[in-house]
């Protein structure tokens, strides 16, 4: 046998740390994953001069224009869904209503709540002005429930509605961007 140097055992304490050291960083080694936020879709700018109205919506959305009893609407709808959509609604006023009567009247004419709708109510700021927002749930002509976010303001002798409308367990899938849509409204 040989004898053992100061040395050699020197080297062979410093081949077994690193040893260790290696088997523990395989046992305890922790994977690090940076989380990127989802990917904004690009957005481009629709506007008409005659609806009056300016709004951001993304560039792989359609888009569809209707007039239909002196109310002009702006559909945008992504490609994969028939139901998700961001209706911009345009009503010219003859005798200009507060927000408030507005408001109790579309909830009442229109939406026409049932108690399980689970209509609420809060306050909503735009670029230009204030308004209300509106979420409630409703079965659609097909049948479907459907979970919907509308914005109601006035501006310029005109009622703005803005809705947001997704199946109910879809809603949060374009919520943001429904969203970035209603707060780009009229910049």
């Amino acid at each position: 046998m040989k004898n053992w140097t100061r040395e050699d055992i020197l080297r062979l304490a410093g081949v077994v740390v690193a040893f260790v050291i290696g088997i523990a960083g395989l046992f305890f080694s922790k994977t690090i994953v940076v989380m990127q936020p989802p990917a904004q879709p690009n957005f481009l700018v629709y506007n008409n001069s005659d609806y009056p109205i300016n709004i951001k919506y993304p560039k792989d959305w359609n888009k569809t224009e209707e007039v239909e009893l002196g109310l002009k609407r702006v559909k945008f709808l992504p490609n994969v869904s028939q139901i998700s959509q961001v209706t911009v609604e345009i009503e010219e006023l003859g005798k200009l209503p507060t927000l408030d009567d507005y408001t109790n009247s579309y909830i009442n004419d229109i939406i026409q709540p049932k108690p399980n709708d689970n209509l609420q109510k809060s306050d909503y700021s735009l670029s230009k002005g204030f308004g209300y927002k509106l979420v409630f749930n409703k079965v659609n002509e097909q049948g479907v429930l459907t979970k919907n976010m509308t914005i109601l303001t006035l501006q310029n002798g005109k009622a703005y509605i803005i809705t947001y409308t997704a199946e109910e367990s879809q809603y949060n899938q374009y919520l943001e961007t429904a969203q970035r849509m209603i707060d780009s409204l009229n910049e």
